[in-house]
């Protein structure tokens, strides 16, 4: 059993694959933080905290794996870690062995860490390929497939909100891709603004890494 794209006839995905791939997104939209009870929240976080870890989290079918016991080898495996210069099989071996003290490290919602301070504990982070490894984890989405159908269906994507008068009444940029996303927010019933983000070239890096969520970031000459 296997599912084809019906605009490029290539495989997409086997079917039992794409089935739990859907009802995975079902299980996280429906997981959303608007949907969520309120007291369905860690007491550890304060209350003023509570709504942006929601969000922070919205999506990401990984967000903090079980650390493992072994503080010695967590340690040893990320100093081996920062210190490759060549993504080899050990190199995604190790991102493996090290996502959850990765996760532990970032998802600090108390003392959110810098640039500076995850230039200093996990520089592979900045790695783009170690970048796009840890997205997939996180979110279970691939980033280069996503940026592909993106592209392939926005579209049939602007199509659709204009035909849904509700959605969107005409198209306000030649960019599809960027009248996609905001078609795709409103019917999603999502804030576009926390979700698209737009900086100049100029912008200073911990500036926009303020924005401690999942979104997309356009770093544009405006």
């Amino acid at each position: 059993m296997q599912h084809v794209d019906e605009d490029t006839e290539l495989p997409v995905a086997g079917g039992s694959c794409t089935i739990f791939a859907k009802l995975l997104e079902r299980a996280t939209y429906l997981n959303r933080p608007h949907k969520k009870e309120k007291n369905n929240v860690s007491p550890s976080v304060p209350p003023a905290l509570r709504k942006r870890k929601a969000n922070s989290m919205a999506g990401c079918s990984q967000w903090q794996p079980e650390k493992t016991s072994n503080v010695d080898k967590s340690n040893n495996d990320r100093v081996i870690l920062n210190s490759i210069n060549q993504t080899n099989p050990s190199f995604y071996q190790l991102l493996e062995a090290s996502y959850a003290d990765q996760r532990t490290f970032l998802n600090n919602i108390l003392e959110v860490p810098s640039v500076l301070d995850i230039q200093r504990e996990w520089p592979v982070l900045f790695n783009k390929y170690a970048i796009k490894w840890h997205f997939n984890k996180l979110t279970g989405s691939n980033l280069d497939f996503l940026s592909e159908n993106l592209n392939n269906k926005a579209a049939k994507i602007v199509q659709f909100g204009l035909d849904t008068s509700k959605l969107i009444s005409c198209i306000e940029t030649e960019d599809l891709n960027y009248q996609s996303l905001k078609v795709l927010s409103k019917y999603f019933k999502e804030d576009f603004s926390l979700l698209y983000y737009k900086f100049k070239y100029s912008t200073d890096i911990e500036e926009i890494l303020k924005v401690n969520a999942p979104c997309i970031v356009e770093i544009c000459n405006y």
